[in-house]
């Protein structure tokens, strides 16, 4: 009896333990993009002390990969992996080093870190890796003509160079970004069964858009470029994996109202402005009048004769 009250005062005070103790701080840090025949380095940061760690756990889409076991000797396991090479000089319990990278070494990491003194285990949450083929250089334009006026259509096509996945193409005018209902996107590449693409490919974007006085500006210049990413998109403290550019010079011709149209009498530009038939002047009508009947006056006396 004794024993038994023992080992259930033992078993509170265990589980006890168990619900009091708490990792604050894990966090698993690494890039989202590394680029294919590289290396990539991931760092799990926790605050548990030297004293209370008990084990640190890396996986790959819940799968063990690498782990660390204090007081085991040698306190480092390695198990297989697809995709990479594990550079076991530079991997620890604080970081994990990748390296001869393939696309199988894309996916899902996580790193789970155990104290020993009260028994808990937590699980980082888990972050992405992608890796890339970058782009060997800078998209290219095309475009009909170097010169446009006011209420042209201006086309224009952006072609990157291939990479894998295929670029996302973003269009600038004047260093503003157009509005994606003015561009059309072809097709860039297939995906595999296995979520990456299959091969390095080019992506293409059309713009269409009518020159307008603000795209001239003060100097009569429309600056247009083509931005080519991997990813498309990206948080405001994070940086492109892949990012290159290319831009162009259009001059823009400003429309101006043609010499004839241009009078001192209000009403005729008006009038004309307006496509109606113009009126007049006044004095303008007794001379035509007097002429009208000097012609008609003449005609007659010629036929008499």
């Amino acid at each position: 009896m004794y024993i038994l009250r023992r080992g259930f005062l033992y078993l509170l005070l265990l589980l006890g333990s168990c619900c009091l103790a708490n990792i604050d701080r894990l966090e698993l840090v690494m890039p989202r993009y590394a680029v294919r025949g590289g290396d990539v380095l991931l760092k799990c940061e926790h605050s548990v002390t030297p004293e209370e760690l008990y084990k640190v756990e890396w996986q790959k889409a819940g799968t063990k990969i690498f782990q660390y076991i204090k007081d085991r000797k040698p306190p480092y396991r390695y198990f297989p992996m697809d995709g990479a090479e594990l550079n076991k000089a530079n991997s620890s319990a604080k970081q994990l080093h990748l390296t001869r990278l393939t696309f199988a070494a894309g996916g899902s990491y996580s790193c789970v870190v155990s104290m020993e003194t009260p028994i808990f285990s937590k699980d980082s949450e888990s972050q992405t890796l992608t890796i890339i083929e970058p782009q060997e250089k800078d998209p290219s334009i095309t475009f009909d003509k170097n010169t446009y006026q006011v209420g042209d259509v201006l086309q224009a096509n952006c072609t990157t160079a291939p990479a894998r996945p295929p670029p996302h193409i973003t269009w600038l005018i004047n260093g503003v970004k157009v509005d994606e209902s003015l561009t059309r996107a072809f097709s860039n590449g297939r995906i595999h069964g296995h979520g990456y693409y299959e091969h390095r490919s080019p992506s293409m974007k059309q713009l269409s858009i009518e020159v307008s006085e603000l795209h001239a500006g003060d100097n009569g210049e429309l600056w247009l470029t083509c931005m080519s990413t991997i990813p498309g998109y990206i948080g405001p403290k994070e940086k492109y994996a892949d990012e290159r550019r290319h831009s162009i010079r259009i001059e823009v011709v400003m429309t101006e109202i043609p010499a004839e149209i241009k009078s001192s009498d209000n009403n005729l530009v008006e009038n004309i402005t307006s496509n109606r038939q113009p009126q007049l002047h006044p004095d303008h009508r007794s001379h035509f009048l007097l002429i009208s009947g000097w012609l008609v006056c003449n005609l007659l006396f010629n036929a008499k004769t």
